[in-house]
């Protein structure tokens, strides 16, 4: 996809969640989108009142018209300028967040700039999966089992360790809500 289709298919997928759960234009962001199953994952941030971060899932109905079947929202970013949230859908277990592009540095009480560039998971069953993120402004991760995160480092694009798994503590379970209306 060129640049000027993938924007259009960012306003189709971002129309589908603002009319489906009537939340406001100007307050969403689309962070990454990943293909799954027979649609898409959308990661969104919101900001404002109801501001958060939010996983959607978007079908194509017909000819670029979407719908947004389901949503599982989660804790965005903090001070480390990551997080994790987790997500079981069947068999398979999503992982969320978006990324800041600063991290604090708790000794001297300041603000280091992030560019990350990539995130190794390690997870409880033994296995390790590299997920690319540079210039990303999020990451989705979709590993066929259920898992848990056992550790998470986050490098920059000098391949330089920037965070890791103990930085946050811990991952935030969601649940998944499926649109019972359409």
């Amino acid at each position: 996809m060129n640049d000027s289709e993938n924007e259009t298919i960012e306003d189709a997928f971002k129309k589908a969640i603002i009319d489906t759960y009537s939340i406001i234009k100007g307050n969403t962001e689309i962070l990454k989108i990943k293909k799954y199953a027979q649609g898409y994952l959308v990661l969104v941030l919101r900001q404002g009142e109801s501001g958060g971060i939010a996983i959607y899932y978007v079908e194509e109905k017909e000819g670029r018209n979407f719908i947004a079947n389901g949503v599982a929202g989660g804790d965005a970013a903090m001070s480390m300028g990551f997080g994790v949230n987790r997500l079981v859908l069947g068999n398979d277990t999503i992982f969320f967040c978006n990324l800041n592009d600063s991290t604090w540095i708790p000794e001297n009480d300041t603000r280091k700039e992030t560019n990350y560039a990539r995130i190794v998971f390690d997870f409880d069953d033994g296995n390790t999966i590299e997920e690319k993120v540079e210039n990303d402004k999020g990451y989705i991760l979709i590993y066929n089992g259920v898992v848990n995160v056992k550790d998470m480092k986050l490098y920059n694009a000098d391949n330089e360790l920037v965070n890791v798994y103990k930085d946050v503590g811990a991952t935030k379970e969601v649940d998944y809500r499926l649109l019972n209306s359409q």
